[in-house]
């Protein structure tokens, strides 16, 4: 669950079929986001580090989706005010057979 104050948003981790973080550029400020897209849906829902509850969606995002690099919230961070997008997750289609 997470909430900017004005929604509350719950979704299974099993719905995903993407996660994108990048980093906004506030002209002062550098604001980390994380997207998640549902393939049901058209548009990602978008949260990011001012939102309260990220730093617990982070630390169980990692729980579920262990294959994310440790490393990505510095990858996104730095260097500072470019936007560094990384794509964390990606499933893949059911029809698509991966070479083993």
């Amino acid at each position: 669950m997470l909430t900017d104050g004005k929604e509350t948003w719950r979704l299974g981790w099993s719905q995903l079929t993407k996660i994108v973080t990048y980093k906004q550029d506030l002209f002062a400020v550098d604001r980390i986001c994380l997207d998640f897209f549902v393939e049901s849906l058209q548009l990602p829902y978008r949260t990011n580090e001012e939102m309260q509850g990220f730093q617990d969606l982070m630390e169980r995002m990692r729980q579920v989706f262990p294959s994310i690099d440790e490393n990505w919230h510095r990858q996104v961070t730095f260097p500072a005010f470019a936007q560094n997008l990384k794509v964390l997750y990606e499933r893949q289609p059911a029809n698509e057979h991966r070479d083993l």
